[in-house]
């Protein structure tokens, strides 16, 4: 009877454990993640264009923080394209424009964007520009691992993005672009 007993114990004992094992390393979907399980955040400025103006001007958002540059870089981009909170702000990147692919290689960031970010360009040489370095400023800003950004549209260097700025180099951060 006695050795019945410990028997259930035991078995009790190792299905408590398992279940506590599996809470802690199956989080639940997200929106329903306790405190436990939320990640460290990070605070980056995102580069959108003053409908006025026609310069960038930043908007305070939240990432993920991680260790590897790719996936921080991936994020900031994945904001870019969800397009600015403020009004009087505008997106740089034409409408339906997805990330293909992040790629660094030796401090540079390759952004493989979708072919509508050349299709569904409004033109005109500041579009461009403001195109061009929301991508850039943003990353390079906010990711001082960086030491240019490259951007692809569908896997390939394209020689514009509309015809006017020439993209077969690595662009750097570019403060001229930003509204003071």
């Amino acid at each position: 009877m006695k050795k019945g007993r410990e028997k259930r114990v035991g078995i009790l004992f190792f299905l408590v454990v398992i279940i506590g094992l599996a809470v802690l390393f199956f989080p639940k979907p997200e929106g329903e993640r306790g405190l436990l399980f939320d990640k460290e955040k990070k605070k980056v400025k995102i580069f959108f264009v003053d409908k006025e103006e026609g310069l960038l001007v930043s908007e305070e958002r939240s990432i993920t923080k991680s260790k590897k540059v790719v996936d921080e870089t991936r994020e900031i981009i994945k904001e870019l394209l969800t397009g600015p909170t403020c009004s009087w702000l505008q997106s740089a990147i034409p409408e339906a424009v997805k990330l293909r692919e992040v790629y660094i290689y030796k401090q540079i960031a390759y952004i493989d964007l979708s072919k509508e970010v050349a299709e569904n360009h409004p033109g005109g040489s500041q579009a461009e520009l403001c195109t061009i370095y929301s991508i850039v400023n943003s990353l390079c800003l906010n990711l001082p691992e960086l030491s240019g950004v490259k951007i692809l549209v569908e896997g390939k260097s394209p020689e514009t993005l509309a015809g006017h700025i020439a993209l077969d180099e690595p662009f750097i951060f570019n403060e001229e672009m930003v509204k003071r």
